[in-house]
């Protein structure tokens, strides 16, 4: 227990916060990195609740869709609207070409064996298909995998482990836990190495698994601390969880719509029937159960002392305008699908047609913004190949070498301002390297055998049949029409 002498001299808040901030060790650049290559706190810490002690499992249900419904989850892939958009975003960067890119252009070594890996990387068959359907998966759910199935194939005299083949995984098959390793939810818990989970067994992939299975994740960030449930987004998260809400009062919108339709398409019809004569009322409803789809609602009516009813006919029919079904119409198709398209494309101009006006720079704003989503789902599906398809053929095929990175060509070159700065150089007397207008260009370099389409400079001798007068010709011979070899 402190003395009261100690409880005397104890600073007090306002003297800590005085103080000078704490200041950091030195690195010692020959034991571990700074802090010791851990972050300070593990994502699994920053929330108010654990969920998954004993597996060390994230929480299955870790996004909006999933925790409401998962049987909503897989209908929202159904709507037309969603799916269409998702495969537009997917497809334009699925078909990108690309190469790997050695660490050290400048080390011949690591050039060739970055063609030869680059070379291994494009064998691979359905290699767009398997982009795709990662992209379109992971963008949707946060995560998306595939497994891929290596063989040895002869190359050049030689044999090269190369993928032969692939079968997409789901995003919401796999199952992270919290060191960020992957494992793959199977039927039973027969299967090795498996283990159970709140939604079922796993199977825990095994280092040797890991490098026959490509992870692809989408927009890793973190949730908030008081929601647990959806701590996996550090890992990945998708668009699913910002559109369900929103896909589901669509759905609602579309009930009401359709049901107001039926009203309007029959109308509907009143009929009076005589207040405590049940026959009356029996034979009425025996009658309106005949009539197929019959939209009508019967009235008891009390009697005048006379006998006579209080009504003036026997039923009454009312048309229902069409104006409330058009105003929800229209909310659907140009508020909420207008929405889901502009949070998947982030504009609207590459699946619809809009006035723009003339001279406006709409049309060009939106193919930017377009060309930047392009880019950036682009890096990471290269993050993710460089790591679980570039490494794996480095190790193996080229041991020893520095892995290379796999990059996307996400931006055209623009030949024509290319050609316009050579021209331009070289008449202010510089020079232009051959090879970076050929790579520009997509023209290989030329190889023996090749047959040659090229024009000659009207200045060779063998474009005038001589040497031109005024033109220096060291070591020439005695005719002066030929040099000497």
């Amino acid at each position: 227990m402190e003395s009261t002498a100690d409880l005397r001299t104890a600073p007090t808040p306002a003297e800590e916060r005085l103080k000078a901030p704490p200041v950091a060790l030195p690195v010692d650049h020959k034991g571990m990195p700074r802090g010791d290559g851990m972050v300070p706190v593990a994502s699994v810490n920053q929330f108010q609740t654990l969920y998954n002690g004993l597996s060390r499992l994230y929480y299955a249900w870790f996004d909006e869709a999933l925790k409401d419904n998962y049987s909503n989850a897989y209908r929202m892939t159904l709507d037309p609207m969603i799916s269409t958009c998702l495969e537009v975003r997917a497809d334009a960067t699925a078909l990108l070409t690309g190469s790997v890119e050695p660490q050290d252009d400048d080390d011949p070594a690591q050039l060739a064996a970055a063609k030869r890996v680059n070379a291994d990387l494009q064998s691979m068959p359905g290699r767009a298909a398997y982009r795709r359907a990662l992209l379109v998966n992971g963008v949707l759910t946060g995560l998306s995998g595939a497994e891929i199935v290596w063989n040895w194939v002869p190359v050049k005299g030689s044999l090269r482990m190369r993928p032969v083949r692939f079968a997409h995984v789901d995003g919401d098959s796999i199952a992270m836990d919290y060191s960020g390793w992957p494992s793959i939810r199977v039927m039973t818990l027969t299967v090795p190495n498996t283990t159970p989970s709140e939604w079922g067994p796993v199977y825990r992939l095994t280092p040797e698994d890991r490098e026959c299975f490509v992870l692809f994740k989408h927009n890793p960030q973190a949730a908030q601390y008081w929601r647990a449930h959806a701590a996996r987004s550090v890992i990945g998260s998708g668009l699913r969880n910002r559109l369900y809400w929103l896909w589901a009062l669509k759905c609602q919108l579309w009930q009401m719509s359709l049901d107001y339709l039926a009203w309007f398409a029959r109308g509907m019809t009143f009929l009076f029937y005589e207040y405590g004569n049940d026959a009356h009322k029996t034979a009425i409803a025996n009658a309106m159960k005949s009539q197929d789809g019959s939209s009508a609602y019967m009235y008891p009516v009390m009697m005048t002392g006379d006998s006579k009813p209080y009504f003036e006919k026997p039923f009454e029919h009312v048309n229902v305008p069409s104006g409330n079904a058009d105003f929800l119409i229209k909310l659907i198709t140009s508020y909420i699908d207008d929405m889901i398209r502009f949070v998947i494309l982030h504009q609207s101009l590459t699946t619809t047609v809009g006035s723009t006006g003339m001279g406006s720079a709409v049309a060009e704003a939106h193919e930017t913004t377009f060309d930047n989503l392009i880019k950036l789902d682009a890096m990471q599906l290269d993050d993710c190949e460089t790591a679980d398809l570039v490494s794996v053929l480095y190790r193996v095929n080229e041991p020893g070498v520095p892995c290379g990175r796999y990059v996307s060509q996400v931006d055209s070159p623009n030949m024509e301002q290319i050609l316009n700065t050579a021209k331009t150089l070289i008449e202010m007397g510089g020079s232009v390297p051959e090879k970076y207008i050929k790579d520009a260009a997509g023209i290989p370099a030329t190889k023996e055998g090749d047959t040659v389409l090229g024009g000659i400079q009207p200045n060779q001798p063998a474009a005038v049949g001589a040497v031109p007068d005024g033109t220096p010709m060291v070591g020439a011979d005695p005719s002066g029409q030929q040099p000497v070899s």
